[in-house]
């Protein structure tokens, strides 16, 4: 008998059922809606609501119980031009789409909500603006790279100059452009220096704790507990396993 024995075994030892939980936690409050077995989704039910509630109590970032349901819980800091592009390759078009366009103006568009900031650092903070300066770029590495720099709309006018430099209008911002040396040609910029090309950028995306406590728990500080909702779908060709979809009500 099994009398008072909740959960299932999954025919797994303790410590790889609490991984297995804590990744399904982990993906629930990051995707908001994942799809499991039944028999997974229904244990992982009783697991979630658990932390929904303490999630729901005052200075919950600070209770030592939350970080054990999940993994990767920190909040993220991205650096650098490379490393944003990079995480943003991995993001859904629609989502991808509204970071490009926070990203190029912060100060006029919306931001994210998986955004907690965004530092351009200005090396002139606090000093007089200065005028502006004319570079040499040199070589198509280090044009590519400054090119790809450039708001979306510079970026663009650049680019079609660069492809037609006879025909195509040249950018206001471009003072020369020598080609003649194909290997190694010469674009002469105007360069605001207050705006430095080259200048590092910090993108701090949330965390799974932040997430939960800031934006899932407070949706149900009405409620008590019925946070989730599971539907049952087919079953699983292979071994007939029934699958279910798990998410927030909410």
């Amino acid at each position: 008998m099994r009398h008072r024995k909740v959960g299932r075994k999954f025919g797994r030892e303790s410590h790889q059922r609490l991984a297995l939980f804590r990744s399904l936690c982990t993906s629930l409050v990051k995707y908001e809606k994942i799809q499991t077995t039944l028999q997974k989704a229904k244990d992982l039910r009783r697991v979630i609501e658990k932390a929904i509630t303490i999630a729901k109590k005052e200075n919950a970032l600070e209770d030592p119980r939350l970080p054990g349901y999940f993994h990767a819980i920190h909040d993220r800091e991205i650096v650098g031009r490379d490393a944003i592009k990079k995480y943003l390759s991995n993001l859904k078009k629609e989502t991808r789409d509204k970071f490009e366009k926070y990203l190029e103006d912060p100060a006029k568009n919306e931001k994210p909500e998986s955004v907690i900031q965004f530092l351009a650092s200005n090396r002139n903070a606090g000093k007089a603006p200065a005028k502006s300066v004319e570079k040499d770029i040199i070589g198509k590495d280090r044009i590519g790279r400054y090119t790809t720099s450039l708001e979306k709309e510079k970026k663009e006018k650049l680019r079609a100059f660069l492809a037609n430099p006879t025909t195509a209008p040249k950018p206001e911002f471009v003072v020369n452009y020598n080609d003649n040396n194909k290997k190694q040609p010469i674009l002469k910029v105007r360069i605001d220096p207050n705006k430095p090309f080259g200048a590092p950028k910090i993108l701090r995306i949330e965390g799974i704790l932040t997430k939960l406590v800031t934006r899932i728990a407070p949706r149900f500080k009405d409620v008590n507990g019925g946070y989730t909702r599971i539907y049952k779908l087919k079953q699983r060709r292979g071994d007939a396993a029934d699958i279910a979809v798990i998410e927030f009500t909410r």
